[in-house]
């Protein structure tokens, strides 16, 4: 299996990514740390994981929701967790392929009022 999904680069600090009345966006190639915070207020933040790599073999995505969302695209075979609190809103993890020990998990956290946080995996190819 793949590995080269983790790469440890011996700094395990944590990143934001905050919407207020906007969107914010991490896609491409982009380093996911060990720990990220995603806040959404009246606005969306969009995490597309798919050519990122990652600090470690756990990433946690803390999120703080009111009246907005979180989006979490996943690569193929990468295991998710959800933990999130959802008040007035819901937290969803949709098309996950069976999870592969090599890969790392993302685990959803934190706290959703009046929006969504939601977790996909890759479109189903067509035949």
């Amino acid at each position: 299996s793949d590995t080269s999904m983790i790469r440890r680069s011996g700094y395990s600090g944590s990143d934001s990514v905050i919407a207020i009345f906007g969107g914010a966006t991490r896609r491409g190639v982009w380093h996911a740390r060990r720990r990220i915070a995603a806040g959404a207020l009246f606005g969306g933040v969009e995490l597309d994981f798919t050519e990122a790599t990652f600090e470690d073999a756990v990433c946690e995505l803390d999120c703080f929701v009111m009246f907005g969302g979180v989006e979490a695209m996943v690569p193929e075979g990468v295991n998710v967790r959800n933990e999130v609190f959802a008040l007035f809103g819901g937290s969803d993890v949709k098309r996950l392929a069976p999870p592969d020990p090599a890969k790392p998990t993302i685990v959803l956290k934190g706290f959703c009022l009046f929006g969504g946080v939601e977790a996909k995996g890759p479109k189903p190819r067509r035949r």
